[in-house]
C-alpha cells in the first residue's frame, strides 16, 4: 500500500506539473455499447509503460457539461484516445462533449480513435456519415481485431502506436520547456545583469565623480603651490570640469607668453630702450642679444664680448648702445655697436673698445654715458671725464669733482650733472663752466630747488615727468647702488638721493608713484630684503607721520635675485629657483606700508636675472638659462576719490557697518552637487559642505590683535558671483580675495588701503558689488574723503 500511495503521489505531482500524457474517453458498461473492460486494460498497460493516464470510471450522465476535474484534465492532456464502436458513434452522449472540448482546447493535438467493432472501417468504406461531431473517418485510427465482439485487451500494436505518439509530443514538449526555460533563464540573467550593470554604472559614475572632484582639488592644490600654468593645462585637458571652473582657472593664470627662448644664457638684463618699450636687451657671456618687445621674433646678436656685461645703455637718439661692466682694472671694458642691429660703427670706433679696455688700477672705469651724435661720455675712478667722438678722439673735460660718484647728461648731451662721493651735485657745460649753484644733498631727505638751471636740466632730462636716475658707485673697496629721484614741479623740482649696499642687500628697482587717493608723490625702493617708501612732499606730511617707512615684505627662502616696480601699486620679484612673485603695497590706518602677495607662479627652475615692467602692468622676466617670459596680470585694481555730490544719501536706518556677528550660509550649486557655503566670522573661516561632507575649508582672517594696536582682522563682507561659481571676500585690513567655489582656491588676492576702523559711509561701505564683467567694487571714507575701490578683469 505504501508503494501504491507513493506512486499515486508521484503521479499527482507529475499531473500538476506536466499534465496528462493520455486521456481515455470510453463508454461504461458491457458491449455492444460499453467498452469499459477494454478501456481499463488499455489504461493499465499504458500506465505500466510509464505514461500518465486520465481514466474516469464514472459516466456523467446525459448532461452536456463535464465536471471541473474532467475539464481540467482535458485542458492538461497531450493525446485524446477515443474508444469507439457502432453504438458509441450512434449515441455518443458525453464522449462527443469530451472530443469537442479537447478540440476547443487543443486544435493541433492528436486525437487517436480506436475502432473495436469495425465501425470506423465501415464508415470509411461506405463513406457514410453517422454524425459530423467526430470526423474520425478523416483521421488515422487504430483497428483492433474484430471477432463479432469487442476485445477486452489492447494489442501490442495499439500500445506501441500510442506510446510513440506520446513520445513525440513529450520530446516536443521537453524541447519547448527547455527553450522556454532557457529564455526565462536568459531573461532572468538579463534582468539581473541589467540591475548589476545599473548598480555598477552608478558606482562607476560615483567613482568617476569622486575622481574628477579629486582632480579638481589637485588643480586647486597646484594653484596654491604656484603651479598656475600646470593647473591651467590640467584643467584644459579635462572635458568634465564645469566651464566656469576652467574659466576661473584661466583667469587666475598670468597671461604668459615666451618672448625669447635662448639656451646657454648666463644672465639677462632687461631695460627699456631709451624712452621706448620696444626693445629688451639681453646680455650673456661673449654676446648680447637685443629682443624687440613689439611681438616680432627678430633678434639681434652682438658678438665680441670677453666677459659677462652687467649694464647697458642706449643713446637718446637710439643710434648706438653701450654695454659695460665698470669697476676695477681687470673688469673695466666697453663695446659699442649700432642700435639695434649690433653692427659696428666702423673701424675707428672699434678703437674705443681697445682704449677703454686698457685701464689701470688708478684709472678704472667709473661710469659710461652714451650721448647723441655718436659720442660717449666716460668717467674714470680718479675723477677724470672724457668724451669720445665718432673719430675715436678723446676730449678731456676740465671738470675735477673728486672722487666721482655719478654723471648724467641732458637729452642733447650739452650739460652734465656731476655727483661726487661727498653727495654734492654740480651742473657743467662741456667746456667745464659751472651752471647755477651746487646742491648739497642729504641721503634719504628730499631737497627742493627752484633754481632755473636745475629745473631746466631735470625738466629736459625727465621730459617733465618723474625720473629715476640710477648708477653704480665703486671706490675699490665697496660697491653701492645709487638712485637719484627727480620729481619736476611747476616752480621747481624735488630731489631725493639714496644709497644701497650693493653686496649684502642690492637694489632691485626704484620708482616714483603718485597716490591718486592722497595726491601725494612717494619714492619707492625695492631691495632683495625690504621695500621702502619716502614721502616727497612736505605738505603731505601729517602729524606724527614718518617720512620714511621700511618693511620686510614676504620673502623667499632662497632670496630674490631681481625685481621691478609696475604700474598701479604692484611689483614683481623673482628668486634663484625661477619663482615669480607678484606683490602689492598699500597704506594702512597707521600709515604703515603693508605688502600682500597677490600671485606666485613657478616657472623654469632657473634663477631670475631681470625684471622690467611695461606701462600696461606687463612684466618681462628674464632667466639665466631659459630666456625671457612675458607676464600679464588678469586683474587691475583702482582706488580713486569720489565726488561727494555724486554719492546718494542712504536711508536713516542704514548701518555704518555690515560686519557679520554670527554664522551665515548660502545655498549653492557646485560640481559636487547641491551644497552649503558657511561663513564663520568668529574664526575667519569659510567652508563648503556637500551631502554632509566637508569639501574644503579656508581661513581668510585671523581675529587677533594687530601688531600696532588693539584691532583685529576679521571677515568684513562676502558676496557671491553665482554666474561664475565664485565669490569675493573682504577683510577688516583691506585684504580682498577672489575664491573659486568648487575648490576654495584663491584666484586673485589684493591689498587695498581700506581699513574697517575708518568711518564708513552708508552709501557703499562693505556692500561689495559684482560687475557684469565679474569684477568687484566698494567704497569707504578715509580722512574725510570718499574712496572707491574697483577690481576689473583685463579685457583683451
Amino acid at each position: 500500500m505504501t508503494a501504491v500511495a507513493a506512486l499515486a503521489s508521484s503521479r499527482k505531482s507529475s499531473e500538476r506539473i506536466f499534465g496528462y500524457d493520455v486521456f481515455i474517453s470510453f463508454a461504461l458498461g458491457e458491449p455492444p455499447r460499453g467498452n469499459f473492460l477494454y478501456a481499463s486494460d488499455l489504461t493499465r498497460r499504458l500506465q505500466d509503460a510509464g505514461l500518465v493516464v486520465f481514466f474516469c470510471e464514472e459516466e456523467l450522465g446525459y448532461e452536456d457539461t463535464l465536471t471541473a476535474s474532467i475539464l481540467k484534465a482535458l485542458a492538461n492532456t497531450k493525446v485524446l484516445i477515443v474508444i469507439t464502436n457502432t453504438e458509441v458513434l450512434k449515441y455518443p452522449r458525453w464522449i462527443q462533449t469530451e472530443v469537442e472540448q479537447f478540440r476547443k482546447c487543443h486544435p493541433q493535438r492528436p486525437i487517436i480513435p480506436i475502432s473495436l467493432d469495425g465501425c470506423l472501417q465501415a464508415i470509411a468504406a461506405e463513406k457514410t456519415v453517422v454524425d459530423n461531431w467526430h470526423g474520425f473517418e478523416k483521421r488515422k485510427f487504430i483497428v483492433e481485431a474484430f471477432d463479432g465482439g469487442a476485445s477486452n485487451t489492447a494489442s501490442l500494436q495499439t500500445l506501441n502506436c500510442i506510446i510513440a505518439s506520446v513520445g513525440r509530443l513529450r520530446a516536443n514538449t521537453k524541447w519547448r520547456v527547455l527553450v522556454v526555460s532557457i529564455v526565462l533563464l536568459l531573461l532572468v540573467l538579463t534582468v539581473i545583469s541589467w540591475r548589476m550593470k545599473f548598480a555598477a554604472d552608478n558606482a562607476r559614475d560615483e567613482a568617476l565623480h569622486k575622481q574628477h572632484a579629486a582632480n579638481m582639488l589637485v588643480v586647486a592644490a597646484e594653484q596654491t603651490n604656484g603651479e598656475f600654468l600646470k593647473a591651467a593645462d590640467r584643467a584644459s585637458e579635462s572635458n568634465v570640469f564645469p566651464k566656469s571652473f576652467q574659466e576661473n582657472i584661466q583667469q587666475a593664470l598670468f597671461q604668459k607668453t615666451v618672448v625669447a627662448d635662448i639656451q646657454g644664457v648666463s644672465s639677462i638684463k632687461l631695460i627699456k630702450g631709451g624712452s621706448s618699450n620696444n626693445f629688451v636687451l639681453g646680455s650673456r657671456y661673449q654676446s648680447v642679444r637685443i629682443l624687440p618687445v613689439s611681438g616680432k621674433q627678430d633678434a639681434y646678436d652682438c658678438e665680441g664680448f670677453a666677459r659677462d656685461f652687467s649694464n647697458m645703455a642706449v643713446s637718446a637718439d637710439h643710434f648706438f648702445w653701450v654695454g659695460y661692466d665698470v669697476g676695477t682694472s681687470d673688469e673695466g671694458s666697453a663695446i659699442v655697436r649700432r642700435w639695434p642691429d649690433c653692427e659696428a660703427l666702423g673701424s675707428k670706433l672699434s678703437r674705443w673698445e681697445d682704449m677703454l679696455s686698457q685701464t689701470r688700477s688708478n684709472m678704472s672705469l667709473q661710469s659710461l654715458v652714451p650721448l647723441p651724435k655718436e659720442r660717449l661720455l666716460v668717467g674714470w675712478l680718479n675723477g677724470r671725464l672724457e668724451i669720445y667722438n665718432a673719430n675715436a678722439q678723446s676730449i678731456s673735460l676740465p671738470i675735477k669733482p673728486l672722487p666721482l660718484a655719478a654723471v648724467w647728461a641732458d637729452s642733447e648731451g650739452n650739460r652734465l650733472a656731476v655727483l661726487d662721493q661727498g653727495d654734492q651735485l654740480r651742473l657743467f657745460d662741456l667746456e667745464g663752466k659751472t651752471i647755477g649753484s651746487p646742491m648739497k644733498l642729504t641721503i634719504g631727505k628730499p631737497e627742493r630747488t627752484t633754481s632755473r638751471a636745475w629745473v631746466s636740466f631735470f625738466g629736459n632730462l625727465a621730459d617733465g615727468k618723474p625720473q629715476v636716475l640710477k648708477a653704480k658707485i665703486h671706490n675699490k673697496v665697496v660697491r653701492k647702488d645709487l638712485v637719484l629721484i627727480v620729481v619736476p614741479e611747476e616752480t621747481g623740482a624735488i630731489l631725493l638721493l639714496q644709497y644701497f649696499e650693493g653686496e649684502s642687500d642690492p637694489l632691485l628697482d626704484a620708482a616714483v608713484v603718485k597716490d591718486e587717493v592722497t595726491g601725494c608723490s612717494y619714492s619707492y625702493y625695492l631691495t632683495s630684503k625690504r621695500i621702502g617708501r619716502v614721502l616727497l612732499h612736505d605738505r603731505c606730511l601729517g602729524d606724527d607721520e614718518e617720512r620714511k617707512v621700511e618693511v620686510d615684505y614676504p620673502r623667499s627662502s632662497l632670496g630674490y635675485t631681481a625685481g621691478g616696480f609696475c604700474q598701479n601699486g604692484g611689483f614683481v620679484v623673482g628668486d634663484w629657483e625661477g619663482n615669480v612673485y607678484w606683490m602689492r603695497y598699500a597704506h594702512s590706518l597707521f600709515e604703515d606700508l603693508k605688502v600682500e602677495t597677490e600671485h606666485v607662479e613657478h616657472s623654469w627652475p632657473d634663477a631670475v636675472s631681470g625684471v622690467a615692467c611695461a606701462v600696461d602692468d606687463s612684466a618681462y622676466v628674464s632667466f639665466r638659462d631659459h630666456g625671457v617670459k612675458l607676464f600679464t596680470p588678469s586683474w587691475r585694481l583702482h582706488e580713486r576719490e569720489l565726488d561727494r555730490k555724486m554719492i546718494i544719501p542712504a536711508s536713516d536706518d542704514s548701518s555704518s557697518s555690515d560686519l557679520p556677528e554670527k554664522d551665515v550660509a548660502w545655498e549653492v550649486n557646485t560640481f559636487h552637487g547641491p551644497a552649503t557655503l558657511y561663513l564663520h566670522p568668529d574664526q575667519g573661516d569659510i567652508e563648503l559642505v556637500s551631502q554632509e561632507q566637508l569639501v574644503w575649508r579656508k581661513n581668510f582672517a585671523r581675529p587677533r590683535a594687530y601688531e600696532t594696536g588693539d584691532f583685529t582682522d576679521a571677515i568684513q563682507s562676502v558676496v557671491m558671483d553665482f554666474a561664475r561659481n565664485r565669490f569675493w571676500v573682504l577683510t577688516s585690513f583691506g585684504r580682498l580675495s577672489l575664491v573659486e567655489l568648487n575648490t576654495g582656491s584663491i584666484l586673485a588676492r589684493f591689498a587695498t588701503n581700506f581699513f574697517s576702523a575708518a568711518q564708513a559711509i552708508p552709501s557703499g561701505f562693505d556692500k561689495l558689488v559684482v560687475s557684469d564683467q565679474g569684477g568687484i567694487s566698494f567704497s569707504y571714507e578715509l580722512n574725510g574723503k570718499i574712496i572707491e575701490v574697483a577690481v576689473t578683469p583685463k579685457v583683451e
